[in-house]
């Protein structure tokens, strides 16, 4: 298979973000967390389950036997019933009601709409693209031919590329004119100025804009009820400080007490 058929399936940005995305599981790590520990969500075909757990790595230890905490398991037969659950539940905390109307209103600047429709056409995606590779490829590599890494300055190159000519170039080339809430699209950027620009979808005729405040509670609480939320919390908490003084799977056999998730008639998961 050649280099341009691969499919980028690890990527490093400095120290703050690791993942690693499989057929079988998705890794990942984020600062703040020791260097040999990482989470993963696990969806092997010889298992009846979806798990979420935490891994350490060992120098020596064998895959079998690195300490693993198993922290939820949700059966694959209930997945058919709980993800049409669980997805408008997330959507519904990742998104706000935006009236747009009122914000038009209240803002005196030249307000315009990109559509996220623009950003499909294949002259915009194709600029689009190539502006991104050039403003990062100084920070950025492949190793493996599958492995993305960018290690430097990322906020400074994403500056750069908000801020630059190319881009505003594009955008000012495919932004309209917003007049009224009757405008065709799925979605877009608003732009307020050069400078700021806020991400809208539409939904059933109906602007939201994201939800920048949410935090990991918020989800958990829409999707599971109020206890088992804070248990979760808690338990994911207890699994990390156990796993960070173990060196073999048997040393965390006593703390593995996973929680399973499982549809109930009314739709929810416990």
């Amino acid at each position: 298979m050649s280099d341009q058929n691969k499919t980028i399936d690890n990527i490093r940005i400095n120290d703050l973000l690791w993942m690693t995305i499989q057929s079988h599981l998705i890794s990942f790590r984020w600062k703040g967390l020791p260097d040999d520990v990482h989470f993963t969500i696990a969806f092997n075909e010889n298992s009846p389950n979806i798990n979420f757990h935490i891994t350490k790595n060992v120098n020596g230890v064998s895959f079998e036997d690195k300490p693993k905490i198993e922290i939820v398991k949700i059966p694959k037969s209930d997945l058919n019933d709980v993800i049409p659950h669980l997805i408008p539940a997330i959507i519904l905390k990742l998104i706000a009601p935006f009236d747009l109307e009122d914000f038009q209103k209240k803002n005196s600047s030249e307000i315009k709409f990109l559509p996220y429709e623009a950003l499909e056409k294949h002259d915009v995606s194709e600029k689009s693209e190539t502006l991104l590779i050039e403003t990062f490829k100084t920070i950025s590599k492949i190793e493996k031919r599958t492995r993305l890494k960018i290690d430097g300055d990322f906020e400074s190159k994403f500056i750069e590329l908000s801020t630059s000519e190319s881009l505003l170039e594009i955008l000012n080339q495919n932004t309209e004119a917003i007049l009224n809430n009757n405008i065709e699209t799925t979605g877009g950027l608003l732009r307020i100025d050069e400078d700021k620009m806020i991400p809208l979808i539409r939904i059933e005729g109906r602007w939201f804009s994201i939800n920048t405040n949410i935090q990991l509670m918020d989800i958990l609480k829409a999707i599971v009820p109020l206890p088992l939320a804070i248990h979760l919390k808690k338990y994911t908490k207890y699994s990390l400080a156990h796993i960070r003084k173990a060196t073999t799977k048997k040393d965390v056999e006593q703390f593995n007490h996973p929680i399973t998730l499982y549809k109930v008639p009314q739709g929810t998961i416990v």
